[in-house]
């Protein structure tokens, strides 16, 4: 079977430099010759590329010294924008195979919030820890959630896609030879991996053996099923030793087609002797694994490595409500770090934010059903289409909610609610809806009326996101906003601005101001961070 695949990879600048740096200075040693025939297995080149079957059963450890970018998909000023850079890394990452163990000694620059401190991410079999502060907030780390471990240990192998050969070596893993693809007008041949999460397919250069490409599904909570790529160039030996092993000098990973991590390798070396405190949780770490979370994390490792690498880790499932009452029938619903409103009116309720994923809305769900019983869900308002703020809007749609959304996102949500999703099925996939999606035109706004609380949907210009609204609530004098402010977070006097002046161009009176992120805070605060 053939497997035509064409893609223009939108990320220019970067691929640029990722094939530059293959082929620049010193690349070590040459790698294993190639010249194979090229009707022979792909499962035999790729094991002789990579350093052969032995070699890999017998990859005891290994070091490496990294660097790079990361970037985000899904946060953009449009939906259709492609992604944007959050920041460079180094890595010291050292693995103990045998042992199965890693640690990763990361130190990042964070071009949205700052400068990061440096922090390790050490895995021990099943379970893990982040020693030291990645949060842009200042929270400690600690022990990791499965999700997370599973999320950094799929990493792993997207990087280094010879410890899945190596798992096919010891038969803990297993291959099939699925024929050849045309990846980017090039011939490959191509090899299908088992993996509980989704198939795995490596391609192979015909001749040289050389894994130039992977492909999987994963799952996006906004979209549903994407594909994640690794693509690969300068792979080498990097020691004269007979047992070396091959690894990649350059990565980038995409997810559909947009850049996510890109990764350039500065040292390899392979049967290393590594001390065991290297791996030394620190004290008071007391770290469990539960299957289902592990499951969760290696079907949203892209998205929760994303997350990490911003500075705001949003590693376990956010179910908890917290919520305070601020007028009669108005709630502000907290319990993480992203937060909704809920509006009782007469005819049903109205939702204001859904936020992360279905485990979400699902509690969002039961606290209505236990508060403001039999009366149903009729409106969802979506403030932006940040992917952290809209991963629920599909269980709402399920449930026969209207979503209401800024002009400029109707589109993208048409898409996203049609959109197949195989890999985290959810309701909406489960039992398929017609979406109604309202739109708030740039500069206007839209009014859901009600006797005792109506609630009006305002249009902010804004440089966060294109299609950004804001939700009044006249009964409670009450806006809900997420991102740019947010009560009680660090002062962002632009931002401020932004939601002043909409406030005041449209005359609302305003006492209280309830976040996305944040708390619950007065007006006058916004006045004097607007000030600033």
């Amino acid at each position: 079977m053939i497997r035509t695949t064409t893609r223009s990879l939108p990320f220019t600048t970067l691929v640029l430099a990722f094939a530059a740096g293959a082929c620049e200075g010193d690349q070590g040693p040459p790698g294993p010759p190639g010249g194979f025939d090229p009707d022979a297995p792909a499962l035999d080149k790729a094991f002789a590329a990579t350093g052969g079957k032995a070699n890999l059963l017998a990859l005891s450890s290994y070091t490496l010294a990294t660097s790079g970018e990361r970037l985000m998909t899904g946060e953009g000023f449009t939906p259709d924008d492609g992604a944007h850079p959050v920041g460079t890394f180094t890595a010291q990452i050292s693995t103990d195979v045998t042992a199965d163990k890693l640690r990763i000694d990361y130190a990042r620059q964070n071009s949205i919030f700052g400068a990061m401190p440096s922090y390790k991410v050490i895995l021990d079999g099943d379970v893990g820890v982040v020693h030291g502060t990645e949060s842009v907030f200042g929270f400690p780390g600690g022990d990791l959630p499965s999700e997370r471990w599973a999320a950094e240990r799929r990493q792993q192998y997207l990087t280094n896609p010879q410890l899945l050969l190596r798992e096919v070596a010891a038969g803990d893993r297993t291959a099939t030879e699925a024929g050849i693809a045309i990846r980017d007008g090039e011939l490959r041949q191509r090899i299908e991996l088992s993996d509980p999460t989704a198939p795995i397919e490596l391609y192979i250069e015909p001749y040289s053996g050389e894994i130039t490409e992977l492909t999987t599904l994963e799952n996006d909570h906004p979209t549903g099923d994407v594909e994640v790529a690794a693509h690969y160039l300068g792979w080498r030996t990097w020691d004269a030793a007979a047992t070396a092993v091959a690894f990649p000098s350059d990565i980038a990973i995409t997810v559909n087609d947009q850049p996510f991590h890109v990764e350039r390798r500065e040292a390899v070396a392979t049967n290393v002797a590594l001390d065991p405190s290297t791996f030394a949780f620190p004290a008071g770490a007391m770290p469990a694994h539960d299957d289902a979370g592990a499951a969760r994390g290696a079907r949203n490792s892209q998205f929760l490595e994303m997350f990490a690498a911003l500075g705001v880790p949003l590693d376990a499932l956010q179910t908890t409500i917290d919520a305070q009452q601020l007028a009669p029938g108005v709630f502000h619903l907290r319990g993480g770090t992203h937060h909704s409103l809920v509006i009782e009116q007469q005819a049903g309720v109205v939702v204001v934010e859904a936020p992360l994923y279905e485990a979400r809305a699902l509690a969002v769900l039961d606290w209505i059903a236990t508060n403001i019983p039999g009366k149903p869900v009729t409106h969802v308002i979506a403030t932006h289409h940040h992917r952290d703020h809209t991963g629920a809007l599909r269980t709402f749609v399920a449930r026969g909610a209207k979503i209401v959304v800024g002009d400029a996102s109707k589109a993208f949500f048409s898409r996203a609610f049609r959109a197949s999703r195989t890999i985290e099925p959810d309701e909406l996939s489960a039992h398929p809806a017609p979406a109604t999606i309202l739109g708030v035109p740039a500069g206007g706004t839209l009014t859901l009326p009600d006797a005792a609380h109506p609630v009006q949907v305002v249009a902010v210009e804004t440089t966060h996101a294109a299609d950004m609204v804001i939700a009044y609530v006249p009964s409670a004098k009450t806006v809900f906003v997420s991102d740019i402010y947010s009560p009680g977070f660090p002062p962002n006097p632009f931002g401020a601005r932004e939601v002043l002046g909409a406030i005041q161009s449209r005359g609302l009176a305003v006492d209280t101001l309830a976040g996305g992120h944040g708390g619950v805070g007065p007006r006058s605060d916004l006045d004097a961070i607007a000030g600033m």
